[in-house]
């Protein structure tokens, strides 16, 4: 169990409440603390070798406490034989702590599948001086290594109050994880489309044929994961509205036993549109295809789903969703998911060229949106869903697709 000062955690500590720590057997070093009087690859110049091992030995650290149960590395204490002797604190240049951090996150690149998540927090001491405790959280889905290339990578985990290279069957077990993660998600999204399908309360014209988009958070899983959307709507005053505008389904909310629904105004073109956010925190919007502009029956009697248009609207959920849960889920992975349910021999229009729909159910990749709170990865994750999506749809002649590939892959090594 993580310690706490007080009944804090130690991301809420003070200057005096840091003194606790000296000299006392109850926080010397552990699984779940480190101590370390600097930034040790801060006392190198930036073209000395050592930095880049220091820097190297910063990803280690960090990645063994995510390996394992989470914990805190703290910088500014000194220790001797793992028990804090004294705080010592470090200088913060112009005490620019937001400059600081943004350094330290940047030295964490090269951390895959992503940088854990982590939270500074920096204590102002009398001396003008700061310590700075990180807690790296454990979200027990991946091993996280740090990727030096291909051929060359480190794993670690912590044991006691020192870190060692995880074991095949260590990391056997994490990549198991993973795959019950991405299992788990899955069967989610059967499920959920089944219930869809289901409705009764759907003028379903035309067959029951909808878009059904996830965005699935990895703690969904976590049954010790909590958000109430309702609650958070009242006190934080967070404007869950908004994600949904775009299909013009944020209109009226409705709290449930899934969590917070909102629903179109009956005189709507998207009336039958719903939107979702649960207790764990998924997404989800039900756009059934016979309203609004999606589905277009042609003169010559083929029924064309238009993906431009919609395309357009989804663009404004990413961001919309992005803007309201950055502050909630941080730097988590984010599950983005896409479903066309009951469209097989609707068409599709690619570049002039019609394809048609070869299957009722078409269930997207999930693409991982790592960095909820990173521009450039916001930037990443929409090229990447945009070419899953058409690519699912068998559309291959757009140009804009080509050019997206050619920005996602060109880099990429085929062995």
């Amino acid at each position: 169990m993580l310690p706490t000062i007080n009944g804090k955690s130690f991301t809420e500590i003070n200057e005096d409440e840091l003194k606790l720590l000296l000299d006392n057997q109850d926080y010397r070093e552990n699984e779940y603390i480190d101590y370390k009087e600097n930034f040790a690859f801060l006392e190198f110049d930036k073209n000395d070798n050592k930095r880049n091992e220091k820097i190297v030995e910063f990803k280690n650290d960090v990645c063994s406490f995510a390996n394992s149960e989470g914990g805190y590395l703290i910088f500014g204490i000194s220790e001797k034989n793992g028990i804090a002797t004294n705080i010592v604190g470090i200088n913060i240049p112009n005490n620019n702590t937001d400059s600081f951090e943004q350094e330290r996150r940047n030295n964490l690149l090269s951390i895959f599948p992503k940088t854990p998540f982590i939270i500074f927090h920096f204590i102002k001491l009398e001396n003008g001086k700061y310590v700075v405790v990180l807690f790296i959280q454990s979200d027990n889905f991946a091993p996280y290594l740090f990727l030096e290339n291909q051929c060359r990578y480190y794993a670690y985990t912590r044991n006691g109050n020192r870190k060692f290279s995880m074991t095949y069957n260590e990391l056997k077990n994490r990549f198991n994880q993973s795959i019950i993660l991405e299992k788990e998600i899955y069967n989610f999204r059967l499920d959920r489309i089944k219930f869809c399908e289901d409705k009764t309360n759907i003028n379903w014209d035309n067959g029951k044929k909808f878009l059904l988009i996830h965005l699935i958070p990895e703690t969904f899983i976590d049954s010790s994961y909590n958000i109430n959307p309702f609650a958070l709507s009242i006190i934080k005053h967070i404007k869950f509205s908004d994600i949904f505008n775009h299909f013009n389904c944020g209109h009226t909310s409705l709290p449930s036993v899934d969590g917070l629904r909102f629903i179109a105004s009956p005189e709507s073109d998207y009336r039958n549109y719903e939107g979702l956010i649960t207790y764990n925190g998924i997404v989800e919007c039900l756009c059934p295809l016979n309203q609004g502009d999606l589905l277009r029956h042609a003169s010559s009697g083929k029924d064309y789903f238009e993906w431009c248009p919609l395309w357009n609207q989804l663009g404004g959920l990413l961001e919309s969703y992005t803007s309201v849960f950055k502050n909630i889920f941080s730097n988590r992975k984010i599950f983005v998911c896409l479903s066309l349910i009951n469209c097989q021999n609707v068409f599709v229009n690619d570049n002039n060229y019609d394809v048609r729909l070869d299957r009722n159910l078409i269930i997207t990749n999930p693409v991982v949106y790592n960095d909820i709170i990173s521009d450039d990865e916001y930037e990443f994750m929409k090229k990447k869903l945009y070419v899953e999506f058409l690519l699912a749809l068998g559309i291959h002649r757009e140009p804009s697709l080509k050019e997206s590939i050619k920005l996602l892959y060109s880099n990429q090594t085929i062995n």
